[in-house]
């Protein structure tokens, strides 16, 4: 809980901007924040569940009851099928009838380090969770094996099924943002994925902004420059060039396919952070697109997030052991989706969530224009909601960069190395490895 004087960026730093940033947000905020580690789980889950129940059901009221997120993870009670705006129920919610209807959701998480996926229950309580490291991460290129990475999403999901056998009711899936693939006809990657960790598009990308006018860019997208985009590697010519990719789409999109949908979809959530999404309205930008030479039929299909998009194929069931023609439901980014799992409804609700990277991001009911100075705004997994969002690019990884450094085993470690020691000895560490985020966006600096 932050009062109105809040100091969201306390520190020595006394700069011109990261004051003007303070006042912003101190102006905006009275402030109730939901601190969620690593856009946990539960709170993904929520949020995905949120989406899915107004799909699975009449909208008689699947999940009229609900889910409020305390900091321990812990589910005490909202209302998602209100937060999403479809059929609020004509009876009042009812624990017990919930509870026989024994409706439940499977979600996957597909993290930058960690892939979850969970099984949840009509009543938004966490019944089976399963984890594993993501494939990892080339720290220069950002590249990795998408391949890869569906097969052992894919293994994840069938390990979770075995812990917890039953019917599912749907299938949804929350995703790392900005992460960005190129694929054939057959949906399969031509290249390796782009995550967005990657920095070495910077130059290039930095070049591009500033061509096409970084007011400009920001207008459109309100987004600040940044290599963090789908749009900075397409820039710098880290992806197959145009002629030779039928689509260019998120990881979402990429493993939604090689479980069953048709065609690669994307919410407009996880649009934004592609950096080609037109922030008053969720279409690809012809501008932007024209000035890459990318089709606009080279890019997926922008959907409402909780739209159903395919059924589980047959041969996803046998690797999954899930029903054959469970619903696929597209969900949402992950920030977007930690917000709305965190109980983080109205304008001044914010959600702190430290995982690889760093987010505090909350809900407005109208596109900022312009955006807050230092911040990011895009739009929101809630159908005409919009999202704005302060973000570090590296917490938790810049944390595993140290733990490594130090020949720890475990980052948790850390804390203890620092308890021990009396001081620094001076020595400061800026964690930039991946550029800097709010409120500069410096791609160009690294870790001092």
């Amino acid at each position: 809980m932050l009062s109105q004087e809040g100091r969201l960026l306390q520190g020595q730093d006394g700069t011109a901007r990261r004051i003007a940033v303070r006042q912003t947000v101190e102006r905006v905020i009275d402030v109730r924040i939901a601190i969620g580690y690593g856009a946990s789980s539960p709170d993904i889950a929520v949020g995905i569940l949120a989406m899915v129940a107004t799909r699975i059901q009449e909208p008689t009221g699947l999940l009229a009851g609900g889910l409020h997120i305390r900091a321990s993870g812990e589910l005490a009670g909202y209302d998602p099928v209100a937060v999403t705006g479809v059929g609020r129920p004509s009876a009042p919610w009812s624990p017990k009838s919930m509870q026989q209807e024994r409706v439940r959701v499977c979600v996957l998480d597909l993290g930058t380090s960690v892939i979850k996926a969970a099984m949840v229950d009509a009543v938004g309580s966490l019944q089976a969770l399963q984890t594993r490291p993501a494939p990892p991460v080339d720290p220069d290129s950002g590249r990795f094996d998408g391949r890869r990475y569906a097969r052992e999403t894919i293994e994840l999901l069938g390990q979770l099924v075995h812990a917890a056998p039953g019917e599912v009711a749907a299938l949804s899936i929350s995703s790392q943002r900005a992460t960005v693939l190129a694929l054939d006809p057959a949906h399969e990657p031509l290249a390796p994925a782009c995550s967005w960790m990657g920095a070495r598009c910077t130059p290039s990308a930095m070049s591009f902004y500033g061509a096409h006018g970084l007011d400009r860019y920001r207008s459109i997208t309100g987004l600040l420059p940044s290599p963090l985009y789908a749009i900075a590697k397409l820039a710098a010519g880290e992806l197959p060039p145009p002629s030779q990719v039928t689509t260019y789409t998120d990881l979402q999109a990429y493993l939604l396919c090689e479980l069953g949908a048709t065609r690669p979809v994307i919410d407009p959530s996880n649009a934004s952070a592609m950096g080609l999404l037109e922030l008053e309205r969720p279409r690809w930008s012809e501008a932007l697109c024209g000035a890459l030479d990318i089709p606009l039929h080279a890019l997926p299909t922008v959907t409402p997030a909780g739209t159903a998009v395919g059924k589980l194929s047959p041969r996803a069931a046998r690797a999954t052991g899930l029903e054959a023609g469970t619903p696929l439901i597209l969900g949402g980014g992950d920030q977007q989706c930690a917000v709305l799992g965190s109980g983080c409804f109205e304008p001044g609700d914010l959600a702190l969530s430290l995982g690889t990277a760093a987010a505090l991001a909350g809900p407005v009911v109208r596109a900022p224009s312009p955006p807050p100075l230092g911040l990011l705004a895009g739009h929101h997994v809630v159908p005409d909601q919009w999202f704005v969002e302060g973000f570090v690019p590296t917490f938790g990884a810049a944390a595993a960069w140290a733990a490594e450094a130090l020949g720890l085993q475990r980052v948790e470690s850390l804390a203890q190395k620092a308890a021990e020691a009396r001081d620094s000895g001076g020595v400061y560490f800026v964690p930039s490895l991946a550029g800097s985020g709010s409120p500069d966006f410096d791609g160009t600096i690294r870790a001092s």
